[in-house]
């Protein structure tokens, strides 16, 4: 039997500590302010999306944001949009999985998880705050104020993300009133809470806030504050409207699930775990690939994939986080011989930045960010004959050569460029069936 309250002291281990200090009594993202640097250490910012680090190597986050995360950069205890500020730590999302309860149509079982790419070491945590997962179906309760955070529209109605994590409190409302036939009329469900000002309005996570936790601020024993996580961000009727509170994902109810999923398909290492994670699989071809990325003032615009010989797709990843050399996790490789492709869609490469790769501690390929739209290397491992010529990769690499199908003069088409860059450069496949192209 679990623990009502499970206490992430593996979580709170990797948060460096200091001296401890209650939650100050701020003004109360719609209707935020800005919030402390450290206040939120767990909380996750996301392309669209927010999460809450749950565990070293785990995120929770809402299953509507669907794989959004998926092998995109995310940053652990985000202070200051985009950027590493106040000691935030840049990582990846290698696995996503969602809730296989979850329905669309009503949003209940609105849980996600990612696995990151490397754990988290150590967090900034200058006010020693901890952080817990709330399994209690009676928590929160009337007269509890939530605080929810996030990156998030800060005006209905008009996409506006702010410089720096907003924060806002806001009271816990029953599902019964929330089910008034006024507000939700029993849209609520027990897999659900809610939590806003009832008759005014004018506070409330909004749209980019999606996935993010809300959280009851409690202190334990030793008067530590420890942060509960009781919900997740899912969904409501517009933002901040009276007679329509917040709607989140109540943790409690997706208790069984979170730890299942952590503990045994993402082999988390996280203290509600029965068991230590099992080792990692060693690379047994021997053939290790590192590459490091450092990013420009516009990272999302950057993005890179590993192709295989015969085109297939080994890995990829998406950039948000701006200035920031990041070195990734390892990738093992077989034999063989290799392409690796960076991109910046607006054609300018990434300026004052850099790519490289090493195999095995030796650097098989560097380039610097003057590259255009497309930087490229080939290279090969473990002896194997380095080709002449690169190894041509006829696939396509944009979801719009599937419409080429459809056009009339498709050999003319494939001819014209798309943002600097010739349709059978981006197309090869497709442009190949009618003999134009490198791969015709």
């Amino acid at each position: 039997m679990w623990n009502s309250l499970v206490t992430i002291s593996v979580l709170s281990s990797v948060l460096a500590t200091a001296q401890a200090s209650p939650k100050d009594d701020v003004a109360r993202i719609i209707g935020g302010t800005d919030a402390a640097p450290g206040e939120y250490p767990y909380f996750v910012q996301g392309p669209g999306c927010s999460g809450a680090l749950i565990a070293p190597d785990i995120v929770l986050f809402a299953a509507h944001c669907e794989n959004l995360f998926l092998n995109q950069q995310l940053n652990v205890g985000g202070y200051r949009i985009d950027s590493d500020d106040a000691g935030a730590q840049p990582r990846f999302c290698d696995v996503w999985i969602s809730d296989d309860r979850f329905a669309a149509f009503s949003l209940n079982w609105d849980f996600a998880l990612c696995k990151l790419d490397k754990p988290i070491t150590s967090l900034e945590n200058p006010k020693n705050i901890g952080v817990a997962l709330n399994f209690d179906d009676t928590v929160p309760e009337v007269g509890n104020d939530l605080w929810v955070m996030g990156f998030g529209d800060t005006t209905p109605g008009i996409y506006s993300s702010p410089e720096i994590i907003q924060e806002v409190a806001v009271p816990y409302v029953t599902n019964e009133v929330c089910n008034d036939p006024f507000r939700y009329d029993g849209l609520i469900t027990d897999q659900m809470l809610c939590a806003g000002f009832t008759e005014v309005g004018g506070k409330d996570a909004c749209q980019g806030d999606s996935g993010g936790p809300i959280v009851l601020r409690t202190t334990d024993s030793s008067n530590k504050v420890v942060d509960e996580i009781v919900g997740v961000v899912s969904w409501g009727y517009g933002c901040a409207e009276a007679q329509f509170p917040g709607v989140y994902s109540r943790v409690s109810k997706g208790g069984d699930w979170i730890i299942d999923k952590t503990c045994n398909e993402l082999n988390g290492n996280a203290d509600f775990c029965p068991f230590p994670p099992q080792l990692e699989p060693e690379c047994l071809d021997g053939n290790e690939l590192i590459v490091t990325v450092k990013t420009d003032n516009k990272a999302k615009h950057t993005n890179w994939k590993l192709f295989d010989s015969s085109g297939n797709v080994l890995k990829r990843r998406k950039f948000m986080v701006n200035n920031f050399e990041y070195e990734h996790s390892p990738i093992c490789l077989k034999p063989g011989c290799y392409e690796f492709e960076i991109k910046d869609k607006k054609n300018n490469g990434i300026a004052g930045g850099f790519y490289k790769g090493e195999v095995n501690g030796e650097e098989v390929f560097f380039g610097d960010g003057n590259f255009g739209q497309f930087g490229r290397a080939s290279f090969c491992t473990d002896g194997t004959p380095q080709p002449t010529e690169p190894p041509l990769v006829c696939v396509d690499r944009k979801q719009f050569c599937s419409k080429l199908e459809n056009v009339k003069n498709k050999r003319r088409r494939c001819r014209k460029e798309r943002n600097g860059t010739k349709i059978f450069n981006l197309c090869n496949a497709t442009c190949a069936e009618v003999g134009v192209g490198p791969c015709a």
